[in-house]
């Protein structure tokens, strides 16, 4: 999967995402944080011991 930061998206992909809506506004950084969560997450599993479980949260 390749991975773009927000800012690398044209105005008709940012519309095909919104569904349509002109009227998209994205807070800057915002893709940026939702993908070092998604980061961060997959980490925490790579690291789980085999049988392990994530905790709560």
């Amino acid at each position: 999967m390749k991975t773009i930061s927000a800012r690398e998206l044209s105005a008709a992909e940012l519309e095909a995402v919104s569904g349509g809506s002109p009227n998209l506004t994205v807070p800057a950084g915002m893709f940026d944080k939702l993908f070092a969560a998604i980061d961060k997450n997959l980490e925490m599993v790579k690291q789980l011991p085999k049988g392990g479980y994530l905790p709560p949260g």
